[in-house]
C-alpha cells in the first residue's frame, strides 16, 4: 500500500512535495516495521536528505526525519530503543 501511494504522488505531485517525502517516509517506516531495517535506513537517508534540501535543515518534518532515520541506524546496530 505504501509503495503504491508514493508511486502516485511522485507522479502526481513530483518527486520532491512534501507530501511525497511524508510518503517516502512512511514506507520507510513500514519496512521497518516490518524488519527490513536495512532496507529502511538507505530510504531514510534519502529522506533526509531531500528534507534538508528541499524544507531546511530545522523544519520540523526534517527533525522528525533525522530522529526515524537515528532510531532505525539504532536498530540495524542492535541497540535497545530509546
Amino acid at each position: 500500500m505504501h509503495e503504491a501511494t508514493l508511486a502516485q504522488r511522485e507522479r502526481v505531485l513530483g518527486d520532491t512535495h512534501p507530501d511525497t517525502l511524508i510518503s517516502r517516509g512512511n514506507l520507510a517506516y513500514a519496512y521497518e516495521r516490518a524488519g527490513d531495517v536495512a532496507r529502511a535506513v538507505p530510504l531514510l537517508e534519502a529522506v533526509l536528505a531531500r528534507h534538508e534540501q528541499e524544507l531546511g535543515r530545522t523544519h520540523p518534518d526534517t527533525v522528525i526525519c533525522r530522529d526515524n532515520l537515528a532510531r532505525a541506524r539504532a536498530a540495524l546496530e542492535g541497540e535497545p530503543p530509546s
